[in-house]
């Protein structure tokens, strides 16, 4: 379990690892704000971590000139290793691109190789992480990345990031390749004893921002383009954590790019990042849903977390580039006059996140009958909560296990007819990444949505079930996936809660309450200081376990109405109707 007790450890690990650092931080434990101190990246590893140094790899590169094909990288980064006797599972962490001599604005020149001592050790930021999870019983490695996204060796304003695309595949199955080298006993010099000791069958990816895509594109099988080896000649990973993930790309001008491989795969964002503003690491999120798949999917919206903060490299608040967001990220205004409790997280808070989250998400991937108290599986209520931290989930249970209602006759042939909307409920379509018919959305402009407004009550939305998908007997919940505008007039004061009807054959129904403090229904404002911009209004996950629908005969519904009766008038955004599965 990563509760209870496993939980409160990996937060006091965090604090140990760094009692002789140099930088003061807060990490808010039940609300209260404990000083602690973590040490920079550079000043010292915990002493479970090695820095490794295989000498330089000479990276073969198209589609630049002859003159800059061949371009040097040090095959360098850290290494945590666990006690006791392997093989042992492979966790490969990639950090993401951050400014250095390595990669200078496009209007500068950028330095490579950087002179000795001169580069930041982005790979090192993550040394709290690699240590947490070789306690946990993984061989971690995280990989020094800066050549590839060096603005050097062929890099132009226009092909930049599709160079560090193809750049950072070929470092990382560099690194892998000689690590199973070393693990079969070839001499391969990684500071410490390796043989036999990791299985890279047993394989996850962390990938931090541009690291997340570097993650993302290694998996994918694609065919070869070149002579250096590729990850999917090594290994295929078991499962992907992307952490504020980027290819760097918009979703609109290269959907393409937000393709993940079917593997189980989770996606962290935090509210208060500042360099994924547009919110687009959650179209990986989306991609897989539309897209067939075998294996499950999640994302986790932190509403209080910032981009830098899980990386220990990253001195700078990027929240602080343009603090918008206020309500969400510094506390709302209470009616007293002062300001709430902040909800903004610390970094030894993110840090403590990021520890438990993973050890949690690589025991869902190796062990999947495990409980490991995630709160992500089709058999529990959506989170508001998880590991003690405020966030809005969503989940993909995989292809054949769930069942989805068609929110427009096209969604499903199968059902003939579009839902059924009261005479007063106004139901506009929104495709993703565009505006709602003649109405404004806020950011982020996807998934799909319908966006359902009234001006009196009751109304309703029902969805009559087809004849063949009538009997629920084999499903566990209800998912549905909503958000509150609270930017809208119409949502001025009034509350969000609605309820949910099944009903059967024989006409008998069953009513249970979605309550307004339900964390998909938390409504965000408008920041007075900077009115609309920044509000993050996503659809998340509300899921009702069908066990709560006692009464009437799951073997035969006929009808799933939504009902707006508890206020006057409002709007809902609803992205999704299904039953899930039991895992």
């Amino acid at each position: 379990m990563v509760t209870g007790y496993w939980h409160k450890r990996l937060l006091l690990w965090v604090l140990l690892s760094g009692l002789a650092g140099l930088w003061p931080v807060f990490l808010q434990v039940g609300g209260v704000a404990v000083e602690a101190s973590l040490p920079p990246a550079a000043n010292r590893l915990p002493a479970q971590v090695h820095a490794y140094d295989l000498g330089v790899l000479t990276l073969v590169q198209t589609d630049v000139a002859a003159e800059v094909r061949e371009m040097p990288v040090p095959l360098r980064g850290i290494l945590a290793q666990p006690k006791g006797t392997g093989p042992f599972p492979v966790v490969v962490i990639l950090h993401g691109r951050h400014p250095g001599c390595h990669f200078a604005p496009v209007w500068n020149d950028s330095t490579w190789p950087c002179p000795a001592g001169a580069d930041t050790r982005f790979d090192q930021g993550f040394a709290y992480l690699a240590a947490a999870l070789a306690d946990q019983g993984y061989l971690t490695l995280a990989i020094d990345l800066n050549g590839a996204y060096a603005y050097a060796y062929g890099a132009t304003p226009q092909n930049y990031t599709s160079l560090a695309h193809r750049r950072s595949p070929q470092i990382l199955a560099a690194h892998l390749s000689r690590l199973a080298a070393a693990s079969r006993g070839e001499g391969v010099d990684f500071g410490v004893p390796l043989t036999g000791q990791a299985d890279l069958s047993r394989l996850v990816l962390i990938g931090h921002s541009m690291g997340g895509a570097a993650a993302v594109f290694s998996s994918l099988r694609r065919p070869q383009t070149g002579p250096m080896p590729r990850l999917q000649d090594l290994a295929q990973p078991s499962g992907l954590l992307l952490v504020a993930p980027t290819p760097s790309q918009a979703p609109a001008a290269v959907p393409e790019a937000y393709e993940l491989p079917d593997v189980p795969t989770s996606i962290l964002l935090g509210g208060c990042d500042r360099d994924i503003y547009d919110f687009s690491s959650l179209y990986y999120f989306e991609t897989a849903v539309q897209k067939p798949r075998q294996h499950w999917a999640a994302s986790v919206l932190i509403p209080g977390a910032n981009h830098n903060f899980f990386n220990r490299a990253l001195a700078e608040d990027d929240y602080a580039r343009q603090p918008d967001n206020g309500p969400l990220c510094e506390g709302r205004p209470a009616s007293e006059g002062h300001r709430l409790a902040s909800s903004r997280l610390s970094r030894a808070a993110q840090e403590a996140f990021l520890v438990a989250y993973a050890t949690g998400f690589l025991r869902q991937v190796f062990e999947p009958s495990a409980a490991v108290g995630l709160a992500l599986t089709a058999n529990q209520t959506a989170p508001g909560q998880l590991l003690g931290v405020p966030v809005l989930t969503n989940l993909y249970p995989g292809q054949g296990q769930q069942r989805r209602l068609a929110l427009e006759p096209a969604d499903a042939p199968a059902l003939a007819a579009a839902p059924e909307p009261t005479p007063n409920l106004s139901v506009q379509r929104c495709p993703a990444l565009a505006a709602c018919d003649r109405f404004w959305r806020p950011q982020p402009r996807f998934p799909a949505v319908l966006r359902l407004s009234w001006r009196q009550r009751p109304q309703s939305l029902r969805f009559a079930l087809p004849a063949s998908g009538q009997d629920l007997r084999a499903f566990a919940s209800l998912q549905l996936r909503v958000a509150v505008d609270a930017t809208d007039a119409l949502n001025d004061g009034q509350t969000a809660a609605f309820a949910v009807i099944l009903q059967d054959r024989q006409g008998r129904a069953v009513r249970v309450e979605v309550p307004a403090t339900t964390a998909a229904l938390r409504p965000y404002p408008a920041d007075p200081r900077w009115g609309y911009q920044g509000v993050p209004i996503y659809p998340s996950a509300v899921r009702i376990p069908l066990a709560q629908f006692q009464g009437v005969d799951l073997a035969a519904i006929a009808s799933l109405t939504l009902v707006f009766d508890q206020s006057d008038r409002g709007v809902l955004y609803l992205a999704e109707v299904a039953f899930l599965q039991p895992d």
